[in-house]
């Protein structure tokens, strides 16, 4: 390849006609590869097992039939991702620690006489990922710090094709920072009838996240319309394509300090606090 960029799509059709040797590794396998690394040093490996089982996944599969396979690989995050006739079968699969792909390898079993066909091979480069915009609301809008309270609660609202409930709560950061409360022991976090609301009555559902409000108060300064930002990850599945997108948003509330903050910061000092008397 004359180039090889950090996130490529690799597709191939798979044909095993004939299994090779019953005591082999694979019948067949696929994969992006660097050839100069030993016997070649795969990145997105896909094997047709002698057991009858593609791998990752233990899926079955039939001699005589073809099969699609897709594999998506990261090569910055060091994952890759497999599809097997659009169903993914493998997420976030640990890519060798160094290096990089260099070639395509379509491979049969070299302990038998296997015959494979293999078609429509294709690799891709994967564009500048767009995050999916979404609608953010944070609750209070007027933030009042130091003044108590265990949490604050975010509804993130998705446009049409994103279902809320498939957005991964542990992967969702306030400013970048502050990640959204996962602890299962929460209702608010497992129960779906208490993180799922439409709480501006437009018959799309929100997902209801909370933060910590000392984390959150802790990285923000009073002001008139301070600005919050949001992201995360949330599952998606279409007639084309299924994974983890990304979405993105933000909302301005006011943000100021407590009475009490305000009046300690006022008070003057003693006459005598910062004087020292000797005789």
């Amino acid at each position: 390849m004359p180039e090889t960029p950090d996130q490529v799509i690799f597709e191939v059709d798979v044909n095993v006609v004939k299994p090779g040797s019953s005591t082999g590794w694979v019948n067949s396998y696929v994969s992006l590869v660097d050839p100069n690394v030993g016997w070649g040093r795969a990145y997105g490996l896909v094997g047709f097992g002698a057991n009858m089982l593609v791998g990752p996944g233990e899926v079955p599969y039939n001699l005589n039939q073809w099969y699609h396979v897709k594999v998506k690989i990261d090569i910055v995050d060091r994952i890759y991702d497999v599809w097997l006739d659009g169903e993914l079968i493998g997420e976030n699969l640990p890519l060798p620690a160094d290096g990089t792909y260099k070639c395509v390898r379509l491979s049969g079993d070299n302990c038998g006489h296997t015959r494979v066909l293999f078609d429509n091979v294709l690799v891709t480069e994967v564009e500048d990922i767009i995050p999916v915009e979404a609608e953010i609301n944070f609750d209070p809008d007027t933030l009042n710090l130091g003044s108590g309270g265990k949490w604050v609660t975010v509804y993130i609202e998705l446009p049409d094709g994103y279902d809320v409930s498939g957005i991964d709560a542990s992967g969702v950061f306030l400013n970048g920072v502050v990640p959204a409360v996962s602890d299962p022991q929460y209702e608010f976090v497992t129960n779906k009838s208490e993180y799922l609301k439409d709480t501006d009555g437009d018959g799309i559902l929100e997902r209801m996240l909370k933060f910590d409000r000392e984390e959150v108060e802790a990285i923000l300064g009073a002001g008139d319309e301070v600005i919050i930002t949001f992201e995360g990850k949330v599952g998606y599945e279409n007639e084309i394509d299924s994974g983890m997108a990304v979405f993105e948003g933000m909302d301005t509330i006011t943000v100021i300090e407590s009475s009490n903050v305000r009046e300690n910061n006022g008070k003057k000092g003693n006459l005598w606090s910062n004087t020292s008397i000797s005789g």
